[in-house]
C-alpha cells in the first residue's frame, strides 16, 4: 500500500531540496565549461585564429616595456628564428625607441649576435633615424634589415654611429622605394641584396647594401613590373 504525503511543510522542504540539487548542478556544469573553455585559449590560438592572453601579453611586453630590466626570449613572429635578449632599459612607445646596456642572439634563418650600450631610434611614415654609442654585431642569414629577403652578412664595432632612411608613402610615385645612408666611428664591414614588396602593390623592390669603414649607404628600387603569386 502507497502511502501519499499531505503535509503542506513536507512538499516545501521536497520541493527547497530539489531546486537546491539543480543549482548545484547548473553551477558545477557551467565551470566545467568555463575551465574547458580557458584552457582551450591557454592551449593555442583563441577563437576564430586570434591571439589568446598569453600571445597578447608576450607582443605588449615585446612592442612596450616599461623601461627598467628585461629579458624575453621565444620563437620569431614569422616563425623562422629563435632569439634572446636582454636589456636594462628598453621602451617603444610613439615610433621611438630607447635601448641602453643590452644584449641579444638570434639563430635560424638569420644568425645574429650583438652589444648595445645606447641606442635612439625614431619611425614614421616617411622613414627612421638612428644614433647608437658602444655597439658590436655580427650577422648573417637571409632576411635584410631593409625588410628584403636575399642574403647578408656582416660584423662591425662602433664608437658611435649614425644612420637615416628615407622613404615614399603608399599611394605616392616614389611608393615602395627607399634610400638610407649612415656614418660611424668605428670599423667593419657589412652587405646585403634581397627583393622585398613593402607597399603591397605585387611590383618587388630590389635593395642593397654596403658598408665599410665609416659610410653605409643603402638602396631599394621597384621594379615596374608585376608580378603575381
Amino acid at each position: 500500500m502507497t502511502t501519499v504525503s499531505t503535509d503542506p511543510s513536507r512538499r516545501r522542504m521536497c520541493s527547497s531540496e530539489s531546486d537546491e540539487a539543480e543549482g548545484a548542478s547548473k553551477t558545477s556544469s557551467a565551470e566545467t565549461s568555463s575551465t574547458a573553455s580557458n584552457m582551450s585559449r591557454a592551449d593555442g590560438a583563441g577563437w576564430e585564429g586570434q591571439p589568446n592572453d598569453a600571445d597578447r601579453s608576450a607582443a605588449d611586453a615585446a612592442k612596450n616595456m616599461s623601461g627598467g630590466p628585461s629579458a624575453s626570449s621565444g620563437v620569431t613572429p614569422n616563425g623562422r628564428n629563435v632569439r634572446a635578449e636582454a636589456a636594462l632599459v628598453k621602451t617603444n612607445e610613439d615610433g621611438v625607441e630607447l635601448e641602453a646596456v643590452s644584449g641579444s642572439v638570434q639563430a635560424g634563418a638569420q644568425n645574429q649576435a650583438q652589444v648595445t650600450t645606447a641606442r635612439a631610434t625614431v619611425t614614421g611614415g616617411r622613414g627612421s633615424a638612428s644614433a647608437e654609442a658602444g655597439t658590436a654585431n655580427v650577422h648573417a642569414g637571409i632576411e635584410n634589415s631593409d625588410g628584403s629577403v636575399g642574403w647578408n652578412v656582416g660584423a662591425g664595432v662602433n664608437v658611435l654611429a649614425a644612420e637615416a632612411t628615407l622613404k615614399g608613402k603608399p599611394g605616392e610615385a616614389l611608393s615602395g622605394n627607399s634610400v638610407t645612408a649612415g656614418v660611424s666611428f668605428g670599423s667593419g664591414l657589412e652587405a646585403h641584396v634581397g627583393v622585398r614588396d613593402e607597399d603591397g602593390d605585387g611590383k618587388p623592390e630590389a635593395c642593397v647594401r654596403l658598408g665599410g669603414g665609416p659610410f653605409t649607404f643603402g638602396l631599394c628600387i621597384e621594379v615596374p613590373v608585376v608580378i603575381h603569386p
